[in-house]
């Protein structure tokens, strides 16, 4: 595999990386889940070499099962199948829902379980906190799948309601560790890449793969594209000094010049990222910023409206999706390049899981991604909305704003000064670090002035596209 640069915490969005790139694939947005999983399914079923499933849910409900049935199929036609899931994400999946697929010659596993005892599964880090996040499907030597979108009952439909593919409804109870209850689904996308980008993401499943058992493959030749895309791969994994995904989307955000559409279920980014994004909207940049207004995790979203009164002040717009989970991760520069994974781009993300990516350099997919993003607009933050906030709802976003930096302690706070990050964010980054015996309250403190929203001095309304 690749040889990669060395970068770890301190230099979360200033690493040398260089990604897995490819011309020439043909790709398709799959922003419905009926849709994406009956393109998965229809993939694995015309497969002759291989299915490689990697992702952090796997839930044996409805979908799961329709997943585990083809699975089996596809390793009984005498196809490599490996199934890879998170231990803690998939923990309602059990050895008896795989053997099936193990008596038909397949292989399943699960990453880094809390107690290192199963024969299918290593410990790679003590106590179990580090977690395999991400999504990732390939299927012979020339297509992959890429995005946010877990298997299970509660990422299958169209939209609210569920349906379709697997059945009505979202299952029974809680589906896995995502807190979707039933006839409660998940916004999100996923994109199918046809050429060689599939063997720059096998790449990547074979380093979790490695990590996970002994079983090993050999990474297979490129497949010659058809396409007119560009695919560059990417990579988050602290543990193994990977940050190239953090310092790609840096870069997004730094060489926006127009619009920039930020879509993340969890508004914590780490310092960098947020440091970016203010400057981008305080430049003249439209920057528009789509997260969760009803969440899984209810206090990372009551911890990012911490944020709002400072991004709204800078000049950039924010929008909540409120019908159903907000679950996609994307994020498009100038209508022309695009990242789209499994990363939050929150500092969770960043400090305690493996995350993955694809930057896309295509006018096409990047469009269908703002329709994506204003489709999932149902209300928009403004300044008079905040104004309205009652004071104990501001002390309490304030007090779970600094839990989770408790929880999560951003891992790039006392990194070196990127060399290829925009001036005024690098002038910012070294006065902070001259109050670093301060910690986060320093830094939210000289923020206080701009939190407090105001109409003077912000560009003008912007209408929307």
């Amino acid at each position: 595999m690749p040889e990669r640069d060395a970068a770890g915490p301190d230099d979360a969005c200033a690493t040398d990386d260089a990604p897995l790139g490819s011309d020439g694939n043909a790709l398709r947005l799959l922003p419905g889940g009926d849709e994406t999983f009956a393109a998965l399914l229809a993939d694995i079923e015309r497969a002759t070499v291989r299915v490689w499933l990697e992702c952090y849910i796997f839930v044996p409900d409805g979908a799961g099962r329709k997943f585990l049935v083809a699975l089996r199929d596809a390793a009984a036609r005498g196809c490599d199948v490996i199934l890879l899931v998170d231990r803690f994400g998939s923990h309602a999946l059990r050895e008896r829902d795989v053997e099936p697929l193990c008596n038909a010659g397949g292989h399943a596993y699960w990453f880094n379980p809390f107690f290192g005892l199963r024969e299918n599964a290593k410990k790679v880090t003590p106590f179990g906190i580090h977690r395999d996040h991400r999504k990732i499907m390939v299927i012979d030597d020339d297509v992959a799948y890429f995005g946010g979108r877990n298997v299970s009952m509660a990422w299958a439909g169209g939209g609210s309601g569920g349906g379709g593919l697997v059945g009505s409804g979202g299952g029974s109870g809680i589906v896995g560790s995502s807190g979707a209850k039933e006839g409660e689904e998940f916004y999100d996308v996923m994109v199918r890449a046809e050429g060689p980008a599939a063997r720059d993401f096998a790449a990547v499943f074979l380093e979790t793969l490695d990590d996970t058992t002994d079983l090993r493959r050999d990474l297979f030749p490129a497949a010659r594209g058809s396409g007119d895309a560009r695919v560059e791969v990417l990579q988050l994994d602290l543990r193994e000094k990977e940050g190239e995904l953090d310092h790609a989307i840096c870069d997004l955000i730094a060489n926006a010049s127009g619009t920039l559409l930020f879509c993340t279920p969890y508004f914590i980014p780490p310092r960098p990222i947020h440091d970016a994004l203010l400057d981008a909207a305080r430049r003249g940049v439209d920057v528009r910023i789509l997260t969760a207004g009803k969440c899984d995790v209810p206090w990372v979203m009551w911890a990012g409206r911490r944020l709002y009164p400072r991004f709204l002040a800078a000049g950039a717009r924010i929008y909540e999706h409120n019908c159903d989970y907000l679950h996609a991760k994307f994020y498009v520069a100038d209508g022309q390049t695009s990242i789209i994974g499994s990363y939050n781009a929150d500092r969770w993300g960043q400090r305690f899981n493996q995350e993955d990516a694809g930057r896309i350099a295509s006018a096409r997919l990047a469009g269908e991604l703002a329709r994506c993003f204003e489709d999932g607009i149902t209300d928009e933050v403004t300044p008079a909305t905040v104004g309205a906030w009652a004071w104990y709802l501001v002390f309490f976003y304030r007090v779970m704003y600094a839990l989770s930096h408790l929880i999560a302690p951003d891992a790039s706070q006392k990194r070196r000064v990127p060399d290829r990050q925009i001036p005024e964010v690098a002038a910012a980054a070294a006065d902070r670090t001259t109050a670093e015996g301060d910690g986060e309250e320093a830094a939210d403190g000289e923020a206080e002035e701009g939190d407090a929203v105001s109409t003077e001095g912000r560009p003008p309304e912007r209408t929307r596209a």
